[in-house]
């Protein structure tokens, strides 16, 4: 016989679920039901009645919404401002409804390189995104925020207000120009370096093996969970010890029947709320302090034990160990291109060698190199 797999993509419920549904009580099983999907059993597990979520536990969420919304706006009238008030900006804010217009009419220009036509608006936005801003004004600040406008607008609207000639530019600006030149500093020192040798390559394997070489023992793990409350959503206290309770208690009375990682896997396919439902409960190789391993429970178990369930985060879970991949120091052949390679995307040995010499070097110039404009004689060097 065939085996059959079931899907996992969402699908609408049918209507003869549905209504056998409305007639089922908590915790009562339904009779056979016939459906377009064929024939159905159905168990309720919980139900919550339809009515408005109290505003304590949405105020957090309306909150956060309303702040970026009132944010944008403001951003949105400030573009405007920018485009509208600064000297040398050519703006038609009309020419969307205009019956003079053609694709090469001008919406905005913010200098004689830069400009956006009717013909740029139709062709970098798409006609169903377009639809949406019905005003003139809306879509003249769609304008303002593209990517071909923004940029320049916010350059042309500093430079108007003289923003560069502020003392907070001017710190920010010079200690930029430091770092840049600096790196560019470091660099040259180490492109200077002659290659490291193999016995130098291998002493630096030996000290660092340790910590840098060492793959530690990893976790191949699968997850059931089941949701203690909805993400983002404020809780009362008592409802969430009583939603943990129903939780331990509804995964305790299913850990008999996981004996196998077949069963596990799919059990966590038909009933797991975590996000690795879908995929079986499966978690895949991770390291001890992932997750803190569990608030320790990882490195207790054994491979093919199943957890007592347990609260972590937002869920109950019942954890299941499927292997472990012991502590592995990996050979100095392997390590070879992380500890130098000739194209330079790695060198672990040079950065770690000229590390102390970039210190001293900059510690040396500093004094010279906090002094106005005296910049340019670290590129000497």
């Amino acid at each position: 016989m065939k085996t059959i797999t079931p899907s996992t993509e969402p699908r609408l419920i049918s209507p003869q679920i549905l209504e056998a549904v409305k007639k089922l009580s908590v915790g009562k099983v339904s009779d056979i039901i016939h459906s377009n999907r064929g024939l159905n059993i159905i168990r309720l597990e919980d139900k919550k009645e339809e009515g408005y979520t109290p505003i304590d536990k949405v105020k957090d969420n309306i909150s956060r919404r309303l702040h970026i919304t009132q944010v944008k706006r403001r951003e949105n009238v400030s573009l405007y401002e920018f485009a509208n008030y600064t000297p040398g900006i050519a703006m038609n804010e009309e020419i969307f409804t205009a019956e003079t217009r053609t694709s090469d009419s001008l919406v905005i220009a913010i200098d004689t390189k830069t400009s956006f036509t009717l013909a740029d608006f139709n062709n970098t936005i798409p006609s169903s995104y377009r639809a949406t801003f019905k005003t003139n004004r809306e879509r003249f600040i769609l304008v303002l925020n593209s990517q071909k406008i923004l940029m320049p607008l916010l350059i042309k609207y500093g430079q108007y207000k003289k923003i560069d000639e502020s003392a907070e530019f001017q710190d920010f600006f010079n200690n930029r120009k430091i770092q840049i030149l600096a790196e560019a500093m470091r660099k040259k020192i180490i492109g200077d370096q002659p290659k490291p040798s193999e016995d130098e390559m291998k002493e630096y394997y030996e000290k660092n093996k340790a910590i840098k070489y060492t793959n530690t023992k990893q976790y191949d793990i699968s997850l059931i969970g089941l949701k203690i409350g909805e993400p983002g959503q404020k809780q009362d206290p008592k409802e969430r010890e009583e939603r943990i309770a129903k939780n331990k208690k509804r995964l305790g009375e299913i850990l008999p029947s996981l004996k196998t990682k077949q069963d596990f896997e799919k059990t966590a396919q038909e009933m797991s709320e975590d996000p690795t439902g879908p995929h079986k409960g499966a978690v895949g190789l991770i390291p001890a302090t992932y997750h803190n391993g569990f608030d320790g429970r990882l490195e207790k178990m054994k491979v093919d034990n199943v957890s007592e369930p347990f609260e972590f985060g937002n869920f109950v879970y019942l954890l299941r160990v499927n292997n472990i991949k012991p502590e592995e120091v990996r050979s100095f052949e392997d390590c070879k291109r992380l500890i130098y390679s000739v194209d330079g995307a790695f060198n672990q040995l040079e950065n770690d060698l000229m590390n102390e010499h970039q210190r001293t070097v900059l510690s040396a110039k500093k004094e010279e190199i906090l002094k106005a404009g005296e910049y340019e004689f670290l590129m000497k060097d």
